[in-house]
């Protein structure tokens, strides 16, 4: 649990995380530049598969750019019924991105900024 949820804290100085114990199929791992970010995998893993498990997760970190146009998910937002739904709502433009994936975005339409978290599928 995040003690110091600050989007404008660096990595090196990560809040401060309490982590709840795993079941026995699960275990943590830790990502970032000081192995300061816990994640959860499969611990019945073989060292070989962990291994590039952690490579790929380390790849596919992408990080926001200032001026990214962007697309945010709203999943309480119901326009229409049926297939015509859609969730996606934008663009915006991003202000400026955390290292620890918080993101500061405009709506163009009317000036407002808000902050999202940044996670990527």
């Amino acid at each position: 649990m995040f003690q110091n949820n600050d989007p404008s804290l660096p990595l090196e100085c990560p809040p401060k995380v309490e982590l709840k114990p795993l079941p026995a199929n699960l275990k943590y791992i830790f990502l970032g530049e000081n192995e300061t970010l816990p994640n959860i995998i499969a611990s019945d893993l073989e060292e070989g598969q962990e291994k590039k498990l952690i490579e790929v997760l380390k790849i596919h970190r992408k990080n926001f750019q200032v001026h990214d146009k962007v697309w945010l998910f709203n999943s309480r937002l119901s326009v229409f019924s049926g297939k015509l739904k859609s969730r996606w709502d934008g663009p915006y433009t991003v202000v400026k991105a955390y290292d620890n994936g918080a993101v500061i975005i405009l709506d163009p339409k009317t000036g407002q900024s808000f902050t999202v978290n940044g996670q990527r599928d």
